[in-house]
């Protein structure tokens, strides 16, 4: 029963659209009784106060579907408060938000209770809080959220390094089968999962380049690369590839191993040698580079390691009767990014010449590499430099086959002797096709007026083949010089031979 403080406070407001709450001790209870009263349209309604909010919220959920979760503003008999409408705000937290992307929502009870209509697109276990800013939070724990395996799913890499080394495995990664919000299907197993790789190099031999899905998941612990730069992977569903397509990994860069060998840049064919010139140094365009590789020939750009050069020998192992061959100067770099330049290394001897039947041969140097730091060098058979020297500019005549004793005077000279068009080294030039005359420097004689006393030089070289010297002192033998000349160049002489 009202005491008499309420009745009067009610017939004041009676019949005003309005609702009140308040608290009534009777005089006739010793306990309190909390109520609460809504005048309404000329009503008067009474319950029992909120005392507190109770959760009410469904188990298993599936990623993408819509369920309701109902929160009651209930009284001390656990009963929703009819005339509350109090603004209840509901909070998820777990490993996604709402659909909508926040993590609360609000709603005014209605009857007591407030209605919320939810989805969450992640999988995993959320929890729910609820408040209205008057009475204790209630939570609520164990709603699961499993993937949407009844719509299209997909392929994913997860877990993929961005670097590697090649030769070695990639740290371990996971293919992984998708619902259509990203959600890893459990359920899924058996199907083979196939890696391709789009890069500068294919996998090794025994790279690791599929795996069979177990729980949603293919796992692969054993991918190499052997040959360094940027991949990217892609896998496929060899089962059904048609509906679950493919993915496509970020970049993983694959960087050089350990230093394991020396590779010259140019000039490993001895088809195709690296050239150079007489008495130059090579330049970073011509390229008398060595660099420091891995055990794949990638180049090793953290190697700063001193490289050397050593002259092994002629290809051709030729016996050479001429060669002009003289050691060639600085043949150590210091390698910059793993590359040693020989930015001053210069050769002066072309060593290019061997006398055969059919004339001049030439001839290469062939360089071996060497790196005391990492205890590597390059073979003689393998990965070595092959360099052709050429004769830098025209300076001289050289008699190199010689006219020999004991030549008939009026008779040409036999065999023929040769003269070479040298530079300051000694080289022959080859690309001189200067006109050579050779006449008597000394002896008593003469040289027959219609004897063969000029030739063109082919190759760099005059031959002189009918060249006759007439022996005044006959029958008793002469001694004979021969001195060679071309304009612009210094003459060359003969040694002393004799006519009789």
């Amino acid at each position: 029963m009202l005491n008499h403080g309420l009745r009067q406070w009610m017939n004041r407001v009676y019949g005003n659209q309005t609702t009140r709450a308040l608290r009534a001790r009777s005089r006739r209870r010793r306990a309190p009784a909390v109520l609460a009263a809504e005048i309404l349209e000329g009503r008067i309604l009474l319950s029992a106060a909120a005392t507190h909010l109770v959760i009410v919220a469904p188990g298993n959920q599936t990623a993408g579907t819509s369920f309701v979760v109902y929160v009651d503003v209930d009284d001390n008999t656990n009963t929703p408060v009819a005339t509350d409408h109090s603004t209840v705000t509901l909070t998820e937290s777990g490993p996604g938000p709402f659909t909508t992307g926040h993590t609360s929502v609000m709603q005014s009870a209605v009857g007591g209770v407030a209605s919320f209509t939810v989805t969450l697109d992640t999988a995993g276990t959320y929890t729910f809080t609820a408040t209205d800013g008057r009475l204790g939070r209630a939570v609520y724990t164990g709603v699961t959220v499993g993937p949407d395996t009844t719509d299209a799913e997909h392929l994913a890499f997860v877990n993929v390094p961005s670097t590697g080394t090649a030769g070695l495995p990639l740290h371990t990664f996971d293919v992984v089968m998708e619902d259509q919000f990203g959600n890893k299907d459990t359920t899924s197993n058996g199907d083979n999962v196939v890696l391709t790789e789009a890069g500068p190099g294919a996998f090794d031999p025994a790279s690791q380049t599929s795996a069979y899905i177990a729980n949603g998941v293919a796992i692969f612990n054993d991918v190499i690369l052997d040959t360094a730069g940027v991949y990217k992977l892609s896998a496929y569903d060899a089962n059904n590839y048609s509906s679950i397509g493919h993915a496509t990994s970020g970049k993983i860069t694959i960087g050089a191993g350990q230093a394991a060998a020396l590779s010259f840049e140019q000039g490993t064919n001895p088809s195709n040698p690296l050239t150079g010139v007489a008495g130059k140094a090579f330049t970073p365009t011509q390229g008398l580079k060595v660099d420091v590789v891995d055990a794949y020939g990638n180049l090793v750009t953290t190697d700063h390691s001193s490289v050397s050069l050593v002259v092994v020998d002629s290809p051709n192992s030729l016996d050479l009767t001429y060669a002009t061959y003289i050691a060639p100067i600085n043949l150590t770099a210091t390698a910059v990014g793993g590359v040693a330049t020989f930015k001053t290394t210069f050769f002066t001897g072309t060593e290019i010449f061997n006398t055969t039947a059919l004339g001049f041969e030439q001839d290469l140097y062939l360089l071996k590499a060497t790196d005391a730091a990492h205890g590597i060098a390059t073979s003689a058979d393998a990965n070595s430099g092959f360099v052709q020297i050429n004769a830098t500019t025209a300076k001289t005549l050289q008699f190199i086959v010689q006219p020999t004793s004991g030549q008939t005077s009026g008779t040409p000279v036999t065999p023929p002797f040769d003269v070479a068009v040298e530079d300051m080294y000694g080289n022959v030039v080859t690309t001189s096709n200067a006109l050579v005359t050779v006449t008597i420097q000394s002896g008593d004689g003469n040289q027959t007026p219609t004897s063969n006393d000029q030739s063109g030089a082919t190759n760099g070289i005059a031959v002189f083949s009918g060249f006759i010297v007439n022996n005044f002192a006959y029958p008793t033998p002469g001694s004979f010089t021969l001195e060679a000349t071309s304009p612009l160049l210094t003459s060359g002489h003969s040694t002393q031979f004799t006519v009789t």
